[in-house]
């Protein structure tokens, strides 16, 4: 009942999308736009209640209690999701797209998409690179990144730098020259294209 496309039930505060996002969502023509939707994520500290709506979170946020994820080891790989702006955004009672992204080199998105969007590469393992690969090529291949209003993820915790695993850093150096040195040629080839 707490998927996308589904509407909620009266009288709870899940909100339920607009029709013309339950229009897209559903709609599976590959002639349609290539556009992504964007979902923002938050930490909350470590068994603090999750958020069950934007208004619950952004007083998480003015209490100090909820912050962007990734806020002290990764602030710019969610930076593309602006946070300022999206809180501006009116509440409302219908999942919609607040504004439209631009694509940054490392941005780390969650998002929901049609099947149709360009599969994960499983050349990637653990840590590092992994979500970057699939929005860098989603980008390459001319996807919109549109930020959904009013849905959100919570994690549950607050990241803290050198409180990872412990090969994260040779799994972090090892995608990255898969990525720099592999993958991306491999994408201007595949597009035909020097962006990336």
């Amino acid at each position: 009942e707490k998927l996308i496309g589904k509407s909620p039930a009266k009288g709870s505060n899940q909100a339920g999308p607009s029709a013309e996002m339950s229009i897209a969502l559903e709609h599976e023509d590959t002639d349609v736009e290539l556009v992504v939707w964007v979902v923002p994520v938050f930490e909350a500290k470590k068994d603090a209640q999750i958020p069950t709506d934007k208004e619950d979170l952004l007083n998480g946020v003015k209490n100090n209690i909820v912050r962007p994820f990734h806020n002290e080891t990764c602030w710019w790989c969610h930076a593309p999701e602006d946070f300022n702006q999206w809180r501006s955004l009116a509440p409302s009672v219908h999942l919609s797209v607040g504004f439209e992204a631009i694509w940054d080199k490392s941005w780390e998105p969650f998002y929901i998409s049609r099947r149709e969007v360009p599969l994960f590469d499983e050349r990637f393992k653990q840590y590092g690179f992994d979500r970057i690969q699939q929005i860098c090529e989603l980008y390459v291949a001319g996807y919109k990144f549109e930020i959904l209003d009013n849905a959100f993820l919570a994690h549950d915790g607050w990241k803290i730098p050198k409180k990872f695993y412990k090969n994260k850093e040779a799994d972090t150096v090892q995608n990255w020259v898969l990525f720099n040195y592999h993958f991306k040629d491999e994408l201007q080839r595949k597009y035909q294209t020097t962006r990336t």
